[in-house]
């Protein structure tokens, strides 16, 4: 277009618009104004509605707010044109934008009809007062609903107690994580199918249960109760027991199955350990060989077993409709009955007797009994019955009184024993010394005869004389070993704390042995309660035996003694000519000698004094020997105990 045509379009041939307000200043100042302020307004219109609706994206009929915004806007310049036109002429200007508002205008105007209907659907304030308070109770009941399932699901969780929702259309079931931990599933999948839970089940328990649901659902059972086994991955097996309900439609059909489980394994284990119990006793009760039973705390027969029965005679039936009181001698009624009522104060808590029991035929019969209570599961402190245990003591109780009777008579005995040793000691003792003294008158009147005969007695009556003295003295010898042979192992003799080297060392003094033979002793000196006196006597005895029949005049004597548990074990060795196998039960008889008589000074007594002092004190003899090897001697010599202070160990 040509700058004339450009100036016709814009300015044209007209007039300003102020001309025909005939450049009044108050005029033209209103219309100046009015016309400003307007498109002031209409600018920051759409400037705040298009802030509104890019803010607010959400907010319906976006589209019309921007088409508001544009008309609104056009009109505003529409405004501006006419301030413009009252000094510059620009009417077709100002005519394009009016026809511009115009069809922007008639465009929203055609957009707003059809959207009418949608706005008169939209609440009003109050309606959406109404919605937003209903959105509030709504999200309350839901805030509600939440608290109340986790309150439930701690319950569950503080209980151990599962829970399930099985909906039965479409084979999901919903598991609280309680349910998933039971059956070893890891938490996390609430929602699992009816398979999960079957995978689980006891293989000879998941028909049984199929069975059970299957008939609560065609009989309509509203509740139902199971108990199942499971087995865990780890092959453990696990008892469960369940609570189901059903949910029916209103036709009637099952639609959801809910409840709840436990895992009661812990309980089946102590059932079945109470039940095995239970079964231990019974049969504990029942076969005892005492009698057992529960008494109530009046004296009735709760209780009993066989055994009882067959103490007293009675049937089970009879004595059950009967009290103890019944069947107790009377004699032994009141012993019993104080003891009772110390247990029911609390004064004791036991008591044992020895009672008579009248059987059913009359006869009487010895028992022990010993009582305690049995206390009330429930109440610690309250006992709920007494336990008895009876033992058949007849027999006992017989043989008692004929052991009693026994030791009257063995009493009796031993008195008239004692006498007669009295009178054997006696009359040894009188034997003795009317025995010897015609053979002291012998040996002393064959001295005197020699010595009134000195020098006139042939050599061969001389030595006629010695072997008469020999006689006299070897007869005296035996005369003193019978006595002491009589009194061995019946003379009492105090028992006294010795040191066993000490006493070995004092024999050999004793006797007083040829200087050059060797006698050992022990290296240990051990300490023994014993009756040092037959000690010394066993041991002088062995050791000048082992001197007197020794053929070499430096001869070996060894002593060795050994401790044993109750006893010590005494050895005397000797180096001598030893004694011959088939011999050495022969030389413990009384008046036995390997040797005649008229060759050695020997009497054949020692060593059966021996065997008797060692047999009486508990003790046994032995001998180890053959011809040239030499002779060992063993005998045992038992510990006693004496209540005295004891002897400190001495130090060698």
């Amino acid at each position: 277009m040509s700058v004339f045509g450009l100036s016709v379009f814009f300015l044209g041939q007209y007039i300003p618009h102020g001309h025909c307000y005939l450049w009044q200043t108050g005029l033209v100042s209103l219309h100046v104004t009015s016309d400003a302020m307007t498109a002031l307004a209409y600018y920051s219109i759409p400037a705040m509605l298009i802030y509104f609706v890019r803010q607010r994206q959400d907010v319906p009929f976006s589209k019309l707010f921007w088409l508001f915004s544009l008309f609104i806007a056009a009109c505003g310049t529409s405004h501006v044109m006419e301030v413009w036109t009252l000094w510059y002429p620009v009417y077709w200007l100002s005519g394009a934008i009016k026809a511009i508002t115009a069809l922007v205008s008639v465009y929203t105007a055609l957009e707003l009809y059809p959207l009418i209907p949608q706005a008169l659907a939209l609440p009003s304030p109050e309606q959406v007062n109404k919605i937003n308070q209903e959105i509030q109770e709504a999200l309350k009941a839901q805030i509600e609903s939440e608290t109340d399932k986790e309150r439930l699901a701690l319950s569950l969780a503080a209980a151990k107690t599962a829970a399930w929702d099985w909906n039965l259309k479409t084979n999901k079931v919903y598991w609280t994580p309680e349910h998933e931990i039971i059956f070893g599933y890891e938490p996390g999948i609430p929602h699992r199918t009816y398979e999960d839970w079957a995978n689980r089940v006891h293989p000879k328990d998941i028909h049984r249960l199929e069975a059970i649901i299957k008939n609560a659902i065609l009989k309509h059972h509203e509740v139902f109760r199971c108990q199942y086994r499971i087995v865990l991955p780890d092959m453990s097996l696990r008892w469960i027991d369940a609570v189901g309900r059903f949910l029916f439609d209103a036709k009637g059909n099952t639609v959801r199955m809910v409840g709840t489980l436990n895992d009661i394994t812990e309980k089946k284990l102590a059932d079945e350990a109470l039940k095995e119990g239970e079964e231990r006793f019974r049969a504990t009760f029942e076969q005892a060989a005492v009698g057992i039973a529960h008494v109530g705390l009046t004296g009735q027969w709760l209780r009993v077993n066989q055994k009882i029965c067959d103490i007293v005679g009675y049937t089970r039936e009879e004595l059950l409709g009967m009290t103890f009181q019944d069947v107790t001698y009377p004699e032994d009624l009141e012993t019993d009955l104080n003891y009772a009522n110390q247990l029911l104060a609390g004064r004791i808590s036991n008591y044992s007797m020895e009672k008579r029991y009248i059987r059913k035929d009359g006869s009487l019969i010895w028992v022990n009994l010993t009582v305690s209570f049995i206390y009330d599961t429930n109440f610690k402190a309250q006992p709920k019955c007494f336990i008895s245990v009876i033992e058949d003591i007849n027999q006992r109780k017989q043989a008692e009184e004929e052991l009693k009777s026994l030791n009257n008579i063995l009493l009796q005995t031993t008195d008239l024993l004692r006498k007669r040793n009295q009178e054997l000691d006696q009359f040894a003792y009188i034997v003795s010394h009317d025995l010897k003294a015609p053979l002291r008158a012998i040996a002393n009147l064959s001295e005197w005869i020699e010595d009134d005969l000195d020098g006139q007695l042939p050599e061969e009556n001389q030595q006629q004389m010695k072997l008469l003295r020999q006689r006299v003295y070897r007869m005296e010898d035996m005369i003193n070993g019978m006595l002491i042979y009589s009194r061995a192992g019946r003379v009492e003799v105090a028992l006294e704390p010795i040191y066993i080297k000490d006493l070995i060392e004092e024999v050999i003094d004793s006797l007083a042995p040829p200087k050059t033979f060797k006698i050992k002793v022990p290296s240990i000196n051990p300490q023994l309660i014993t009756k040092p006196l037959l000690l010394s006597q066993v041991l002088a005895n062995l050791i000048s035996n082992a001197i007197k029949h020794h053929e070499s005049p430096n001869g070996l004597i060894e002593i060795s003694i050994q401790e044993l548990e109750n006893a010590f074990l005494f050895a005397v060795s000797d180096d001598g000519p030893g004694i011959a196998p088939e011999n050495h039960d022969k030389v413990f008889g009384i008046f036995q000698t390997l040797k005649p008589r008229d060759n050695t000074e020997n009497t054949g007594i020692g060593l059966s004094i021996v065997k008797k002092i060692i047999e009486s004190e508990g003790g046994s003899i032995s001998l180890e020997s053959d011809i040239g090897q030499g002779a060992t001697f063993r005998f045992t010599w038992l510990k006693h105990v004496i209540n005295s202070p004891s002897i400190k160990e001495k130090k060698i």
